[in-house]
């Protein structure tokens, strides 16, 4: 049994039911590199403290700024980089992006090799999951802003994270490592949650089977019926949430 204690002083104890693999409870509640973590219950939300961009102070990004269907970050450096995903255009920057993203840095650079690398590059992504409003939280932890991991938002940004290869660096906590120990901790505290998830896996069925998201969510729902048969009952899931 692990204590964790939430942002308002309220202790709780919890069974672990699933661990990512190399590392343990604990690291999931205490990142590596990024400190302590705020935890709030009711939803349950983790906030995750501004991280680093570059050491160029001139790429420091002051804004996220939407324009009908175009975001644009606020910086004091040109955009060199634009990634449609659908019908959204993010006017953005190559390196917080490429250094985050393997995927991304596999295009820009064959683009580079291809003899763009002195014009603004325009990626078409199609297929990422969770669509536009994931990647506006991508694109914020990419510049070091602050993003709020959510049952309604994890599991779809946990895929988009894959999709995108954003698991280097796991000492300093890229965007996989995060979605993944945010996503253990919601199955083994929240009925409520748990459902949340199991509800936004319809948009990306196939990535959320593919990363067993679904047979956690199915896991976690038995082995808390075990605990509290009486519980399973929908009447009860909100109260004992």
């Amino acid at each position: 049994m692990v204590a964790l204690e939430s942002s308002n002083g309220h202790k709780q104890s919890f069974g672990i039911l699933y661990e990512p693999q190399g590392f343990s409870f604990l690291d999931m509640i205490r990142l590596p590199g990024e400190g302590k973590v705020l935890i709030e219950k009711m939803p349950l939300v983790v906030h995750y403290p501004a991280g680093r961009v570059t050491a160029n102070a001139s790429m420091v990004a002051e804004a996220l700024e939407r324009r009908n269907q175009s975001w644009f970050v606020q910086t004091k450096v040109a955009s060199d980089l634009i990634i449609q995903i659908g019908d959204n255009s993010f006017h953005l920057h190559k390196l917080p992006m490429v250094s985050r993203s393997g995927y991304l840095s596999r295009l820009v650079f064959q683009r580079s090799s291809n003899g763009e690398e002195d014009t603004s590059l325009n990626i078409q992504i199609d297929n990422l999951p969770g669509g536009s409003k994931i990647f506006e939280l991508v694109v914020k932890f990419c510049y070091g802003w602050k993003i709020d991991l959510k049952a309604t938002t994890i599991a779809p940004l946990s895929c988009a994270a894959h999709f995108l290869e954003m698991n280097d660096d796991p000492d300093q906590g890229n965007l996989t490592f995060k979605t993944e120990a945010f996503l253990s901790f919601v199955l083994l505290s929240s009925w409520r949650d748990t459902f949340h998830i199991f509800k936004t896996c319809e948009s990306i069925s196939s990535w959320a089977r593919e990363l067993q998201i679904l047979k956690q969510c199915s896991e976690a729902i038995a082995w808390r019926a075990c605990i509290d048969p009486k519980a399973i009952i929908f009447g009860n899931i909100t109260q004992n949430a």
